[in-house]
């Protein structure tokens, strides 16, 4: 044990003998015991949540719609997790492994307002191995690394308190460090109770993108991975587009909105591609809807708008089974069948 961390250590003892470390951070008083502790803590390297978040926050009471909550962020930073909370009692919530890279700063706030009957799940997914990292209102650390669908990590109150909530999402190997990652709250117990809708006046998680007939390259290659909190609706089909077979799971929000400009002799095309067996939904600038599980090559999915109209196409990309969260695939645009 460093000198720090013994002074650290020994102010707690005199504090409050035998009590965690997670102390209520949050409810401090100034020039108290737990000042002196946060003051000898303040030295070493560690996510501090008196910083600013640095993709903004949100006041959340229970039952808030839309579910999830999404926001997309850079995940990873410059501090080793496990060393930085090494000193910490951590909460009951997790598999409490302390994994990875995060920031310094909070990379969101979360305001909740809890209601008594639903859990509070906060969840990391991406095309590469997650961790989080929560500060919770009580000052008490959590940590997880592995408890979501495959390498994403996921944290869940049973009986949440109110107040706020300091959310780090951090990049298990530093290679992974500032890249494309989407945090999400819930109250829906991901793989038991999929009741999110596909909401198309929802950001696209991987952006917009304009097109006019003929465009180049063809396929125009968009990088997507898999989000697995909402099963798609057996009956949502209503076009012409496509095998008909709504299947799978698949995000919220639209993975890529395509603003395209027909012209009279192409079609339009859309895949998605992976190793593995992918779904298609799409919903079209007259408000249609259309699937496809496996019109593609082998049980890859595709829909073919043969006259197609402009305006706004939503995709959503979907994997057949559940469990896939965070693998990648990609969407490929193309006027050639």
């Amino acid at each position: 044990m460093s000198l720090i961390q013994t002074a650290i250590a020994a102010s707690l003892i005199m504090a409050a003998p035998g009590a965690a470390l997670a102390v209520s951070e949050h409810s401090h008083q100034a020039g108290g015991p737990a000042a002196a502790v946060k003051s000898l803590a303040a030295g070493l390297a560690q996510p501090d949540y008196s910083l600013d978040p640095e993709y903004g926050s949100v006041s959340l009471a229970e039952g808030f719609t839309p579910d999830p909550y999404v926001i997309n962020l850079l995940a990873g930073g410059e501090l080793d997790a496990d060393s930085s909370l090494s000193g910490y009692s951590l909460g009951w919530a997790g598999d409490q492994r302390c994994r990875g890279n995060i920031a310094y700063a909070p990379d969101f706030r979360l305001y909740y307002e809890a209601g008594g009957f639903l859990p509070l799940i906060i969840r990391a997914a991406a095309a590469f191995d997650t961790t989080l990292v929560v500060n919770a209102p009580d000052g008490t650390w959590y940590c997880d690394d592995d408890s979501g669908e495959g390498v994403q990590a996921m944290l869940q109150w049973d009986q949440p308190l109110s107040g706020q909530y300091d959310i780090w999402v951090g990049a298990y190997s530093s290679s992974n460090n500032y890249q494309p990652a989407r945090l999400e709250i819930s109250e829906i117990l991901n793989g038991s109770n999929f009741g999110g809708s596909l909401d198309f006046t929802a950001t696209p998680l991987h952006g917009l993108i304009t097109l006019t007939s003929g465009f180049t390259p063809d396929p125009r290659i968009v990088n997507v991975y898999v989000r697995g909190e909402v099963a798609v609706p057996n009956e949502l089909h209503n076009g012409y587009a496509g095998d008909g077979r709504c299947r799978g799971y698949t995000g919220s929000a639209p993975d890529l909105s395509v603003q395209y400009r027909a012209g009279s002799i192409f079609p339009l095309v859309l895949r998605a591609l992976a190793d593995f067996d992918t779904t298609l939904v799409v919903n079209a600038p007259d408000g249609s809807w259309h699937c496809d599980d496996d019109s593609g090559d082998s049980v890859q999915a595709q829909l073919v708008f043969r006259q197609p109209a402009t305006g706004r196409y939503d995709i959503w990309f979907g994997s057949y089974g559940s469990g896939r969260n965070g693998q990648p695939g990609r969407i490929e645009i193309s006027e050639f069948e």
